[in-house]
């Protein structure tokens, strides 16, 4: 066996609120409380970028609807996560599962916080608030290989899915052995827009704050 430490099984979950770089690598569909068609995403923070808590789980925090609020943001992540025109075309009608079949180990950034959980106030939990397309587009090899699990709604992997338990393509730029190296430079000469150590907000509304109602949200 090869010790390697960044490849590790089990209970290794994000605890903490910041901006990480991130892929997503598995989802579940189901309806919400109110009968939309929803969509929960999962993301494990990237390993090939110098960050902190490289390699946890992001689960159950960024749930989506298609409700007449929640398609917008839906539409947001798809944008940031720079799914191709050709897997989810302007205009068509498509299901929560294909959204997320298409989304499925594409690389983007996130901002997460922690917030009460609802049942039990005395808790907290992840929530992600915002997405954005990732600093980092070249992606490490073995980054995202044996990683995917799929479509998981109701505990079940699809082992179907082209992408499970192999190396997926990177269909945002070129994929790059030296991915590691690249984002390591562009890291300490600053070339990202926040999250690690920098002060520039990649969220940020031009320096004024961003006022959303409770009303607005998609869950």
């Amino acid at each position: 066996m090869i010790i390697d430490r960044k490849n590790t099984a089990g209970g290794n979950y994000l605890n903490e609120a910041g901006f990480y770089e991130v892929f997503i690598y598995s989802f579940e569909t189901g309806k919400n409380s109110n009968g939309a068609d929803a969509l929960t995403v999962n993301y494990k923070v990237r390993r090939d970028i110098q960050q902190p808590h490289q390699g946890a789980e992001l689960n159950f925090a960024h749930r989506l609807n298609d409700s007449e609020i929640g398609q917008g943001y839906l539409n947001a992540l798809i944008v940031a996560a720079q799914v191709a025109a050709e897997q989810l075309p302007d205009g068509q009608d498509v299901t929560m599962k294909q959204i997320g079949t298409a989304l499925l180990g594409k690389v983007l950034l996130v901002e997460n916080e922690r917030v009460e959980k609802y049942n039990d106030p005395s808790k907290e939990q992840n929530h992600v608030k915002n997405v954005v397309k990732t600093n980092f587009p070249n992606v490490a090899e073995n980054e995202r290989k044996n990683q995917i699990k799929g479509d998981v709604t109701d505990g079940a992997t699809n082992t179907s899915h082209p992408s499970t338990n192999t190396t997926v393509p990177n269909t945002n730029t070129a994929y790059t052995n030296n991915a590691i190296q690249n984002n390591q430079q562009q890291v300490q000469q600053g070339n990202v827009a926040g999250g690690f150590g920098h002060s520039a907000n990649p969220f940020a509304n031009n320096g004024q704050s961003i006022d959303i109602s409770d009303d607005d949200l998609p869950f």
